[in-house]
């Protein structure tokens, strides 16, 4: 492995001849065009113009492309992101969505490329980008749990939102989260009914089918569950 001392940001093409390698350092991969097939011990990635990469340092991984591509990639040295070092990074890399914030990084580390010869500004980006990559540490599927934790969530399509196997999938969220995928459900709907028990006079039936319960029995046996008591006694204990 090699080690650098600063950022490097480049333009490179892939081919189609599937190569393995590790570093000691950050790597981030954003698309101009094309896909790249990315594989971990864990994880089958492919990139395209919607998505980038985020490795972390020592996350052994293959590559390959089977289209014309071209990517803007950063080799970025460890102690440079301070701030992400003291968060949880998926070992496997970070698959994360490009909206207009990564838009316009893209659009600035394409204008500082095409300046060939002027002074660099892509160190002065990259406090900019570990506040990005801060923000965007909460796993995929995570999200997807916050934003539909009122929906039927399955295992499989949160798995599959990690790019893992449902079986690895298990395994790492509990390493994560000290707890199963079905239990944070659970404890997340659990916190949604308490406050809207306390805050509002909805009916239980509401307040189930608000948190993504069907019919109220269910949002009782969940608070029996966690909190010895049914949602009734819980709200007159608290008023």
């Amino acid at each position: 492995m090699s080690t650098i001392k600063k950022t490097i940001c480049e333009r490179r093409s892939y081919s189609n001849v599937k190569n393995e390698h590790v570093h000691d350092y950050y790597q981030l991969l954003i698309p101009l065009h094309g896909d790249l097939h990315i594989g971990t011990s864990q994880k089958q990635i492919t990139l395209n113009e919607q998505r980038l990469l985020f490795l972390p340092p020592h996350c052994e991984h293959s590559y390959y492309s089977l289209e014309r591509n071209e990517f803007i990639v950063l080799d970025i040295p460890y102690f440079l992101l301070a701030k992400v070092n003291n968060i949880n990074i998926d070992p496997q890399g970070q698959v994360i969505d490009i909206n207009d914030y990564w838009q316009a990084i893209r659009s600035l580390l394409l204008n500082e490329l095409n300046e060939k010869g002027k002074h660099s500004r892509v160190h002065d980006l990259m406090h900019y980008i570990s506040q990005l990559l801060a923000e965007n540490n909460l796993p995929r599927s995570i999200q997807h749990i916050h934003d539909n934790y009122d929906q039927p969530i399955s295992t499989e399509n949160l798995a599959a939102l990690e790019h893992y196997q449902v079986a690895y999938y298990g395994q790492w969220f509990k390493e994560q989260y000290q707890m199963s995928p079905k239990k944070y459900i659970q404890t997340l709907r659990l916190k949604k009914a308490k406050q809207l028990l306390l805050e509002t006079n909805l009916t239980l039936l509401s307040i189930a089918n608000l948190v993504g319960y069907e019919y109220q029995s269910s949002l009782t046996r969940l608070f029996q569950q966690f909190e010895q008591m049914t949602p009734q006694q819980y709200r007159k204990s608290k008023k």
